[in-house]
């Protein structure tokens, strides 16, 4: 790797919470990003939990 090289990659994962009768009751969406260069790396994990109607109901934001 160069000295001014920046190495980027995310990963998306949505998962729909539903009830027994497969009615949608929310999303889950866990979304990760890793920044990597000569100097080291950053991870960035937010979680997002979504209502049925679309409002976000819980944020989780990790950086390490």
């Amino acid at each position: 790797m160069a000295d001014d090289d920046i190495e980027v990659g995310e990963s998306i994962e949505i998962t729909e919470l539903v009830d027994e009768n497969g009615e949608v009751l929310g999303t889950v969406v866990d979304d990760v990003m890793v920044v990597t260069s000569e100097d080291g790396s950053i991870v960035e994990e937010t979680v997002d939990v979504f209502d049925s109607a679309g409002n976000l109901v819980a944020e989780e934001d990790v950086v390490d």
